[in-house]
């Protein structure tokens, strides 16, 4: 009996040794399991500083080319100037000048918030029957403005309205910023002015364009581009127009977009095609 209790104790002893080197092995292998852990953890931060920096370097950089691309600065205030030939070989347009001009206004009071404008006229007399007035729904060309008569002084008419628009981007007030735009039409050459020689005026326009300024030349009985050349008008921005064309010819120049071969298309009639150089 003593020999069953002593191999019973035996076997107990054994079983305890053995589980207590078995609980051991298994501390030993959690604590490299918490060295493991660590490492991991480790790691890990490391792995999160490098995104959060590649994060960080990325966001400049998206910044940086955000404001390389961003758009100009915003405009406060529009300017426009008109420049309307009113010599006597006008009288082939009859009415179609106010319908024409009407319907730029609509068009330029529709995409633009502020715009104030003025009108220059010019024969062999030069007249300013609108200035420096805030446009509107309502805004319109009276025909008496544009009824034709004398000759055609288009040099001191575009004078005119450069030193007009001048006046309107001097009165601007405070911090506010300005776009000025210069739209001249006229449907023949100069010969009547005295102010200022073709030279002197191309000069004036190139200075003008310079500083930011827009000049859209319409021109009937002419090449446009050619014309507007020789007084530095930008081609893109110099279109020919003929009589019976002028809603889509002024329609299109409400935009500051380049003329394209098919706006340029639609503003002259068959018989004035000849003046296209496509």
């Amino acid at each position: 009996m003593d020999l069953f209790y002593l191999t019973i104790l035996t076997i107990i002893f054994f079983l305890g040794v053995r589980n207590y080197n078995k609980n051991r092995q298994d501390s030993d292998d959690d604590d490299d399991d918490d060295d493991d852990d660590y490492n991991d953890d480790q790691y890990n931060k490391q792995s999160s500083i490098r995104q959060s920096r590649r994060y960080l370097d990325d966001s400049v950089t998206r910044n940086q080319n955000k404001k390389q691309m961003s758009t100009p600065e915003q405009i406060d205030v529009e300017l426009k100037v008109l420049c309307l030939d009113r010599s006597g070989s006008m009288d082939t347009f009859g009415n179609e000048i106010k319908e024409g001009v009407d319907s730029y206004l609509q068009e330029v009071c529709r995409k633009n918030k502020s715009v104030k404008w003025s009108t220059i006229t010019f024969d062999d007399v030069i007249e300013t029957p609108v200035a420096h007035e805030r446009l509107t729904k309502a805004s319109r060309l009276k025909s008496q403005w544009v009824s034709p008569r004398g000759a055609t002084a288009l040099r001191d008419g575009i004078l005119s309205a450069v030193e007009l628009a001048q006046s309107m981007q001097d009165n601007v007030s405070g911090n506010k910023t300005s776009q000025v735009e210069i739209v001249i039409f006229t449907d023949g050459q100069e010969n009547a002015s005295s102010r200022i020689s073709q030279q002197e005026l191309s000069e004036l326009i190139k200075q003008h364009k310079r500083k930011g300024w827009i000049f859209t030349f319409l021109a009937a009985n002419q090449d446009a581009v050619a014309s507007g050349h020789n007084y530095g008008f930008d081609a893109g921005r110099s279109m020919t127009s003929s009589a019976g064309r002028q809603i889509s010819t002024w329609k299109r120049a409400a935009s500051k977009k380049k003329f394209t071969k098919k706006c340029r298309a639609k503003a002259v009639s068959k018989k004035d095609r000849h003046y296209l150089n496509f």
